[in-house]
């Protein structure tokens, strides 16, 4: 029997898991056989990268659950939209709002839905397809996003973006999925960086701001404001980059726990 990574746990009486590694979730949102959910997806980063292996050249039914040893960090929602995991992706970045839009209520919107007229995004769609590379990549069947940016490494668009006061939920299961570093990130200090003849070294630092405010923003703004998920998945992000400061994660995880207990319990 496959043992699936991350500690179990139930959160006001929903499933819940605890990851060091964000691909690391996938099991146990393979494990709850959930189709077709909404993901609510908080995290700094998008991870919509593709170029993910198939298990086979054809879907699959039941993938088997060490199918995450196939992911990467950056690219494990892709694979759960083309298995059906997933069909709309609702993306918040609380520093991403910090640093680029100065406001805490922006989301990124990726499914079918549209909202006061604006044009969704048709392309939340993936493929396999054989798609041959000069370089690094070999020339081998890819899971990837139909319509998305070209080049070595594939990312989604940023979606579509939208208050949260637009935001709706429809019959669809939801899936809440939060990386701690939604709240507290170690990021490229390009000042404290050196750049030598032979590599970069790069040197990390914590992105300034409060972890708590963050918190407390997206409970306001997001969380409380939502129906209640049918799983959770909790990510500390401390491998294989650690992304949470180390001495920052016990105390992240345990502030986060407390507010979806409260939030949740009813």
């Amino acid at each position: 029997m496959i043992k699936i990574p991350g500690r179990e746990l139930k959160i006001s009486d929903i499933p819940t898991v605890i990851t060091e590694a964000h691909y690391e979730v996938f099991p146990f949102w393979q494990k709850s056989k959930i189709k077709g959910a909404s993901l609510v997806h908080i995290d700094s980063h998008c991870d919509t990268a593709d170029f993910v292996r198939p298990y086979s050249f054809e879907r699959i039914r039941n993938l088997p659950l060490d199918y995450y040893k196939k992911l990467k960090i950056d690219n494990f929602i892709c694979p759960a939209v083309h298995y059906g995991i997933i069909n709309e992706l609702f993306w918040v970045s609380p520093i991403k709002n910090e640093i680029e839009l100065h406001k805490k209520d922006y989301i990124n919107y990726y499914g079918d839905k549209t909202f006061n007229g604006k044009e969704n995004i048709k392309d939340f769609k993936t493929e396999e397809k054989i798609i041959p590379f000069p370089n690094y990549y070999p020339s081998k069947k890819y899971i990837h996003w139909i319509g998305g940016i070209g080049g070595e490494k594939r990312t989604l668009s940023n979606g579509l973006p939208i208050l949260q006061e637009e935001i709706y939920f429809d019959s669809r299961p939801i899936i809440l999925d939060i990386d701690l570093d939604a709240f507290a990130c170690n990021v490229i200090n390009t000042k404290a960086t050196v750049q030598s003849s032979y590599f970069l070294e790069l040197c990390w630092m914590e992105f300034p701001g409060s972890w708590e405010q963050r918190v407390y923003d997206t409970e306001e703004n997001i969380l409380k404001k939502m129906p209640k998920p049918r799983i959770i998945s909790i990510t500390r992000s401390q491998k294989p980059v650690q992304y949470v400061p180390k001495d920052k994660v016990d105390s992240v995880e345990k502030r986060v726990i407390f507010g979806l207990e409260k939030i949740f319990n009813f």
